[in-house]
């Protein structure tokens, strides 16, 4: 069985206010770093759910 990492509406939204805002203020490449964390993230947690991580 596959898990799967989902985010609610609201939670989309922020992300998605986040990475404008870095876009905006910083840089695309920035705002495309911090997505790919959190994507990288977000596998992690949905393939070893119990796995403790800083």
């Amino acid at each position: 069985m596959s898990n799967i990492c989902r985010f609610t509406a609201a939670a989309s939204q922020d992300i998605e206010n986040i990475i404008d805002y870095i876009a905006d203020k910083s840089s695309f490449d920035a705002a495309e770093r911090l997505l790919k964390k959190i994507n990288q993230k977000c596998s992690n947690l949905a393939n070893f759910p119990n796995k403790q991580t800083t």
